[in-house]
């Protein structure tokens, strides 16, 4: 050792010394680990704004999806509307003139074909169904069995609209009346 004082009395100088004296190796390790910690936090805090992004935009989408089909939906509804319209005027006409054959007016061909344009999938399968359906319907020349046959139609369209059959259900059951007995 190269101090000449007792050991107690050596040691606390020695520590004295190393109180006074600048620790620059201290210092750099020091601030290297605030640093690494900071790149840490700011690595972290980078990843979950992220994440948190992505979760909003995935939240957006999906609640812009369901707006789009709540369009959808109330689109395609309005236009089945004016087809169960039509149809219930032709079954008003079966009542007063039930000897009249029924030619399915253009109004309700129109409204088919605009449901068709809306319709995605299987509902335009659906309403290209119905459209086979109504022909099918028109040309009988039985107004009882017209008449049967146009509420079947209303009944099929109804059922499918209020959710208790899906539209490839629906579709066969169109296609089914379509082809008749």
């Amino acid at each position: 050792m190269d101090c000449e004082l007792p050991p107690l009395a050596c040691q606390l100088k020695r520590i004295a010394d190393d109180l006074t004296q600048p620790d620059v190796d201290g210092f750099i390790a020091t601030l290297f680990a605030t640093l690494i910690g900071a790149a840490v936090a700011l690595a972290g805090s980078f990843w979950l704004e992220r994440r948190r992004a992505k979760q909003e935009e995935a939240r957006e989408l999906s609640n812009a999806k369901a707006r789009a089909n709540e369009r959808y939906e109330e689109r395609l509804d309005t236009l089945l509307f004016k087809v169960i319209e039509s149809l219930g005027e032709r079954m008003r006409d079966l009542h007063t003139r039930p000897a009249v054959i029924w030619e399915p007016p253009q109004a309700l061909y129109a409204a088919i074909d605009t449901a068709r344009m809306v319709g995605r999938g299987d509902d335009a399968e659906a309403l290209k169904q119905l459209k086979l359906a109504t022909g099918r319907v028109a040309a009988i020349e039985n107004s009882e069995d017209q008449h049967r046959d146009t509420r079947v139609v209303g009944q099929i369209i109804r059922s499918w609209r209020e959710g208790a059959v899906d539209s490839v259900k629906t579709s066969e059951r169109f296609g089914g009346l379509a082809i008749g007995p």
